[in-house]
């Protein structure tokens, strides 16, 4: 079993409202202290527990997706079994105040999802010879998650400055090695590419930026893509069979979809 716990933190702000290098943990809401301090029982935690709609080239059928609230946190919960696997936890503090990706929207939840179904069956062992991307990064989020389960080279970039001190700043906390650039994916002059790529854009980034996008990804490499209405799956969809993938999963869920894509030899 996969999961993932999403534990809100803040950064603190110098006088000019400017970020500080050393962000701090989040001790608690109006409501809840943090979990870590707790010396009494936390309330019982209530499951959402929906269904999403998985198509295939030939079939479609409901996928779990199961998140649980903790207080102030959200599990996330992933059953992909594997060999001889156990149960794996990975805790990620997120401050998310200047930048998308808290984890309680549907494209962040479907990302979640998506990126635990392809790293879990991976033996932990063999994650480190693994490299990551996440184009449009946000808070950060999916790189730390990439990071703290294992994978060794993992690097961010997103065209709003804001959010990448935001994410720089949750990579301090969670003690990540993370690069993070502020950059334009389709002015990308780099020839590095990667096993994972993540991006959570819109329709109509993904349309323009796709050869830009594809290029970041090695031969029989993944991306997972979300972002996208439901509105446009079949938009995206031929988009993404243009640039040389296959289509490995759709999945719906709450007005949005996410896909699992490998890019074909």
């Amino acid at each position: 079993m996969f999961k993932v716990r999403i534990i809100p933190a803040t950064t603190e702000f110098r006088s000019d409202g400017a970020y500080l290098d050393e962000p701090v943990p989040f001790e608690g809401s109006f409501l809840w202290p943090s979990q870590w301090r707790l010396q009494i029982p936390f309330p019982l935690p209530e499951s959402i527990t929906d269904t999403a709609i998985a198509f295939s080239d030939d079939a479609s059928h409901e996928v779990p997706i199961l998140i649980i609230e903790e207080g102030i946190s959200r599990l996330f919960v992933v059953d992909v079994p594997r060999a001889g696997s156990s149960d794996e936890t990975i805790d990620l503090n997120i401050d998310s105040q200047f930048a998308f990706g808290d984890g309680k929207h549907p494209t962040t939840e479907l990302c979640i999802h998506l990126l635990g179904k392809i790293i879990s069956p991976i033996p932990p062992e063999n994650r480190s010879l693994l490299s990551f991307m996440d184009v449009g990064t946000g808070s950060g989020v999916l790189a730390i998650l990439a990071k703290k389960s294992g994978i060794g080279k993992v690097d961010a970039v997103d065209i709003v400055e804001d959010a990448v001190r935001c994410a720089k700043a949750n990579a301090r906390l969670n003690e990540c090695a993370i690069r993070i650039e502020v950059g334009d994916i389709a002015q990308c002059a780099t020839d590095a590419q990667y096993d994972i790529v993540a991006a959570n854009i819109v329709t109509d980034v993904f349309l323009k930026n796709m050869p830009a996008i594809a290029r970041l990804i090695k031969t029989n490499g993944y991306l997972i893509a979300s972002g996208i209405s439901t509105g446009s799956v079949a938009i995206a969809a031929a988009c993404f069979l243009q640039h040389g993938f296959r289509i490995q999963e759709t999945l719906l869920w709450r007005g949005w979809s996410g896909f699992i894509l490998q890019k074909a030899s």
